[in-house]
C-alpha cells in the first residue's frame, strides 16, 4: 500500500532551511545597501574631483572698473582688470569686450590679442591691468576671458560671469 503521508522532515532540516533563507535575503539587503554606499561614495568623490579641478579658475575674473568704461558711449583705451586669487600664474590670456547685439546675444567689439587673436603669455596672481582699444557702442560694454590654469586647462570666464571649461587640456 502506498503511503499518503508526507515526510516533512524534522526540526534540525527545518532550522536549518530557515536559516539559509534568512541568510540570503540579509545578503541580498547588505548587497543593496552596500551598492548605494558605493554610489554615494562616488557621486561626492566626484564632486571633490570637479571641486579640485575647477580651483583655481575659480578665483580668476575680469571686469571694467570704471563706469564711464563700462556704458560704452565713447571710443579709446579702456582699463580692464584681471584678477587671478590663486598662487599660480595663468596662461594664454585673452580678454575680449562684448556688448549686447540684438537683445539676447553678445557680439565681441575688441579684445586683447590684436588682429590675429594671440594671447597674453600670463597673468600673475593678483590683480593685473590691461588697456584695450575699444570703438564706441550704443550698449553697455561687458568683459569675457579666456585663459589656460597652470594645470594646462582652457577656460573661458563668460561676461555674466560663468565659468566654463573649453576641454582643451596639453
Amino acid at each position: 500500500m502506498i503511503s499518503t503521508r508526507i515526510d516533512y522532515g524534522d526540526l534540525p532540516t527545518w532550522v536549518s532551511a530557515v536559516g539559509g533563507l534568512t541568510s540570503l535575503i540579509f545578503a541580498a539587503v547588505a548587497a543593496v545597501a552596500a551598492w548605494r554606499i558605493l554610489r554615494t561614495e562616488q557621486q561626492r568623490d566626484d564632486r571633490a574631483s570637479e571641486a579640485e579641478r575647477r580651483a583655481q579658475a575659480g578665483t580668476v575674473a575680469a571686469w571694467l572698473p570704471d563706469a564711464a568704461d563700462r556704458e560704452g558711449y565713447d571710443a579709446g583705451p579702456i582699463r580692464v582688470n584681471v584678477r587671478n586669487g590663486s598662487s599660480l600664474p595663468i596662461y594664454r590670456v585673452l580678454i575680449s569686450v562684448v556688448v549686447r547685439s540684438d537683445g539676447q546675444s553678445f557680439r565681441e567689439i575688441a579684445h586683447s590679442g590684436g588682429p590675429d587673436r594671440t594671447y597674453r603669455e600670463l597673468a600673475a596672481p593678483g590683480d593685473n591691468e590691461f588697456l584695450l582699444d575699444v570703438p564706441a557702442a550704443r550698449s553697455r560694454r561687458r568683459v569675457a576671458l579666456e585663459f589656460r590654469d597652470a594645470s594646462g586647462r582652457d577656460w573661458k570666464r563668460d561676461h555674466d560671469g560663468s565659468l566654463i571649461e573649453l576641454g582643451g587640456f596639453s
